[in-house]
């Protein structure tokens, strides 16, 4: 399958994830999360490599590219009810330039299209955080590790 351009100004791509990728996919999970769950007191290796192990589903995943070269990778769900942002993850050097932002404004604009919300989990203390409250995201519940957080968006109304 050819790859789906996201955004021509930034050279951004999504294709689709095949099963050679989840080492790359595991490298940069485990770069993110460790950091945030161990300042927490959470960290608990078994737990977090099952967790990603089972939730990793090749088919809901998505390789974030720029300019020929795997840089992250997205994970969304697609149900009846809604869409569910399980993961997405940059490597070093392509975080903070508004790669995540326009990945998720795609998101929300297919949420928007099909009138569903949008819902994901942040681990306490991600500066991810300040991203999803800035797109209009709500946190409506909180466990040990994750605040519980739902955007809806609304179609806009010409007339």
């Amino acid at each position: 399958m050819m790859a789906r351009s996201v955004n021509s100004n930034s050279g951004v791509s999504l294709r689709r994830a095949r099963s050679g990728d989840y080492a790359f996919a595991l490298g940069l999970y485990l770069a993110s999360v460790r950091p945030l769950l161990t300042k927490l007191g959470r960290w608990d290796e078994d737990r977090v490599l099952a967790s990603l192990q089972n939730g990793f589903k090749p088919a809901t995943v998505r390789i974030i590219r720029q300019d020929g070269l795997d840089i992250g990778w997205m994970q969304v769900s697609d149900t009846a009810t809604g869409f569910h942002l399980h993961q997405i993850h940059l490597m070093d050097g392509y975080r903070n330039r508004g790669l995540g932002t326009g990945l998720i404004k795609e998101l929300q604009e297919r949420a928007r299209s099909k009138v569903k919300p949008i819902t994901l989990n942040v681990i306490h203390g991600n500066p991810a955080l300040d991203l999803y409250l800035r797109l209009g995201f709500r946190v409506v519940g909180e466990d040990e590790d994750k605040l519980h957080m739902r955007w809806r968006g609304r179609r806009s109304v010409k007339g």
